[in-house]
């Protein structure tokens, strides 16, 4: 059976190559045939025109065996298929108006949900670039008596949970940390990071050059060695293969610290920005020690889950609040996929989502609105598909030429849509607000974008094809021909489903444009709600860390930043000038700390009150218009 499969399947692609060849020949065939029968109907005393009919009739139609022998050499469904795409190119063409308005309507919508698909697949689908990324969790600390969903964790829990999780392959604690290219003339800031000595062993990662540091380099004192990014290591020091042993300088330390390795060139965490990176060195004698200030991360052993990680969490939770019940009672813990936990921040992921429901819903109104244009187009087609059917076409037959038709232009306004959003792409992330991301440059328009871009585009020509072509191909032959005859254009089905088509885009219309009206009414109110500040007129910039090498003392600093202020406040136009360690209105970043009002008695352990802090300069509330008592409020850190 496999060799005459086989043989077929040859003789097949053969009779592709030698298609010319072997029509002639078939010609040939079917007319020797001809004459043979002609002579022998004449040989029997009938005239010659009669028997030259004659054969004919009794031979049958010869389009149609030569059809029936094709479908015997060759791939027929190939063949056909090549067939139905010329055939719709050629209509496309011949109509240029109705080409070019459904392939615009096309290329709007589908660009539209290409571009904001570039972004969900960046930050929600796209597996993180570590090794089993599914193994690796955020593990933090949550307030529920305040609805704090999670907190950063202090320096003293973080260190139990390395001392009593089992769950974990690895525990790792991160935050963020600057550093200064070097201590002579006009210092460089640089922005790092601290993360215990398990981190980058957790991800996956090796050095390219060097090597990590160790348990005891991540003890206080020890902590003197750094970890270069690659562009770091390529833009500061030219890629220079000696820089193994060349120091940096820790903010305001003067202790340099030691370049021991570079990190694999596509290798970031959260941010493109960190350049540098040291061991944490956590020093559980000082007061810092008890303030929620690191982001805890970890790898889930082989054939661990998540939820045995939660349980387990749980449990030395409450064990932690009996043993130390006047800072941990009251506080749990939450044990989340890593990826979730960073799509989540800032409400990311939810207005992804409503973004892509929202850019689905302009695709089903352009789907809509060609399907409504195809059936008008269909009722003009009505005498070429009734002379069709007369001639001998099946339904299958004009449903799948009708649907060829639709898919051509579903990829043309695919690929238009793809190009669209590929142009406009720099133009829409320039303005948009700044995402946690894992891998260098991971929002773009790539290969599993345009797949994405052109599986909508299949999906949408079927979904805008399919009515169309089942309306056309179930029409009556005799009542088309009558109607395109008369000129109608089509009949009150015809008519009555072009109207709920309408219907249809004017409804989804309506619903696209109500949730629009909703944000910007919800703007609107925001523009005019007064937030406790005057935001009008005023100007920010970021400056960062003063180093004891040039401000050895606080008085120094103090009286830079006064000089500062001084100098801003002789701009002409400037009317006053302050400072703060974060701007109005950011959300709660999770380093919140406990705090107690003077004069009011102690909380109880578990009720404290945990608020985020701000340092001000002096003059903030005048200059941010900010109403405030005269009785100053003094906060303890708890």
């Amino acid at each position: 059976m496999f060799r005459e499969w086989r043989t077929r399947t040859w003789m097949r692609m053969k009779a592709l190559v030698l298609r010319r060849q072997l029509d002639r020949d078939l010609d040939d065939e079917i007319a020797f045939h001809l004459a043979m029968r002609e002579q022998k109907l004449a040989a029997g005393e009938k005239d010659f025109g009669d028997a030259h009919y004659s054969a004919r009739r009794q031979f049958g139609n010869t389009t149609s065996l030569k059809e029936v022998t094709r479908e015997m050499w060759t791939f027929a469904s190939l063949e056909t298929l090549w067939q139905d795409i010329r055939y719709g190119f050629r209509m496309l063409r011949k109509n240029p108006g109705f080409t070019a308005a459904a392939i615009l309507t096309l290329a709007l919508g589908i660009g539209a949900n290409t571009a904001i698909f570039s972004v969900v697949n960046a930050v929600l689908l796209r597996p993180l670039p570590f090794r089993d990324p599914n193994r690796l969790v955020s593990v933090l600390e949550t307030k529920p008596t305040q609805g704090l969903d999670w907190l950063y964790v202090t320096p003293v829990n973080f260190v139990e949970w390395q001392r009593q999780t089992g769950i974990f392959e690895n525990i790792a604690a991160f935050n963020g940390c600057g550093f200064r290219l070097s201590d002579q003339g006009t210092p460089t800031f640089v922005r790092g990071a601290c993360a215990s000595s398990d981190f980058i062993p957790m991800l996956g990662v090796q050095p390219i050059m060097g090597r990590l540091w160790t348990a005891q380099e991540d003890l206080p004192g020890n902590d003197r060695e750094v970890l270069l990014s690659y562009g770091f290591w390529k833009t500061q020091f030219g890629g220079d293969p000696n820089v193994i042993g060349k120091s940096l300088w820790r903010g305001a330390d003067k202790v340099p610290y030691a370049i021991i390795g570079v990190l694999p060139d596509g290798f970031q965490f959260e941010s493109e920005d960190i350049s540098v990176w040291a061991p944490l060195g956590v020093d559980m004698n000082t007061t810092a020690a008890h303030f929620h200030s690191l982001l805890v991360f970890a790898r889930l052993k082989q054939g661990g889950s998540r939820e045995q990680a939660q349980s387990t969490m749980d449990g030395i939770a409450n064990q932690l609040e009996k043993r130390f019940p006047k800072t941990n009672t009251g506080w749990g813990v939450t044990v989340q996929p890593l990826q979730k936990f960073y799509s989540n921040l800032g409400n990311t992921r939810t207005s992804l989502l409503v973004m892509l429901a929202a850019v689905g819903t302009l695709l089903l109104i352009a789907c809509a609105n060609v399907a409504n244009l195809l059936l008008a187009r269909a009722a003009v087609r009505q005498k070429e598909v009734a002379v069709r059917v007369a001639i001998g076409a099946t339904r299958l037959r004009l449903v799948r030429q009708l649907l060829t038709e639709s898919i051509l232009l579903g990829v043309l306004g695919g690929g238009a849509g793809f190009l669209l959003a590929w142009a406009a792409f720099g133009s829409l992330m320039s303005i948009a607000p700044q995402i946690p991301s894992f891998q260098p440059h991971a929002i773009r328009i790539d290969g599993s974008v345009l797949f994405f871009s052109m599986t909508a585009s299949l999906l949408a020509s079927i979904f805008f094809g399919l009515t169309p072509a089942l309306k056309v191909s179930k029409q009556d032959l005799n009542q088309s021909l009558r109607e395109a005859s008369r000129g109608l254009h089509g009949s009150v089905r015809d008519r009555a489903a072009r109207h709920l088509l309408v219907i249809s885009e004017v409804g989804l219309a309506v619903i696209l444009l109500i949730g629009t009206g909703l944000l910007i009414e919800s703007f609107r109110n925001l523009q005019r709600d007064r937030l406790g500040f005057t935001a009008d007129h005023v100007l920010t910039m970021n400056m960062c860390c003063l180093d004891q090498t040039h401000y050895p003392t606080q008085t120094e600093v103090s009286s830079f930043y006064r000089t500062l202020f001084d100098r801003l406040q002789s701009v002409p136009g400037v009317e006053s000038a302050s400072a703060t360690i974060s701007l109005p209105m950011r959300q709660f970043d999770g380093a919140g700390s406990l705090f107690l009002i003077q004069g009011r008695p102690i909380p109880e352990p578990g009720h404290e009150t945990v608020t985020d802090w701000r340092v001000v300069g002096p003059d903030y509330f005048h200059m941010m218009q900010i109403p405030h008592g005269s009785r100053a409020l003094f906060f303890n850190a708890g």
